[in-house]
């Protein structure tokens, strides 16, 4: 089960380029689009490497009967987030210079798409 389930993510992870395509957009958009999506990927790995620790202290918190602490927990992870903004709005602004270093300057106009990628991610 876990295995199909992996696969199932990962189908899942890639349809939006394909329907980027689907839509009848260009191959040169959904390149675009893809770029902008690595990018956009540097708050997931923040979160995929805090998240076992947040739920590992609020369950031992809530076995131990601390019901306050798992809260202070939770409160504390919704603070972390809340500083993520502003550098999502850096993300936003810069985008267009971000993409040119990162990639090059023939793949700024990915910018378009990297602000709204960047704050799904952050909430995700």
């Amino acid at each position: 089960p876990l295995l199909i389930g992996a696969l199932c993510m990962q189908i899942v992870e890639k349809m939006d380029v394909f329907w980027i395509k689907a839509l009848g957009y260009s191959m040169a958009d959904a390149g675009l689009f893809s770029v902008a999506k690595n990018i956009s990927g540097i708050p997931c790995l923040l979160a995929f490497a805090v998240a076992p620790v947040v739920v590992t202290a609020a369950s031992k918190h809530l076995a131990a009967d601390r019901p306050d602490l798992a809260l202070s927990v939770g409160r504390q992870t919704l603070n972390i987030l809340l500083l993520t903004l502003p550098f999502g709005a850096v993300m936003g602004t810069t985008g267009q210079e971000l993409i040119s270093v990162v990639y090059g300057g023939s793949f700024a106009p990915a910018a378009i798409y990297l602000a709204p990628l960047f704050i799904n991610a952050m909430f995700l």
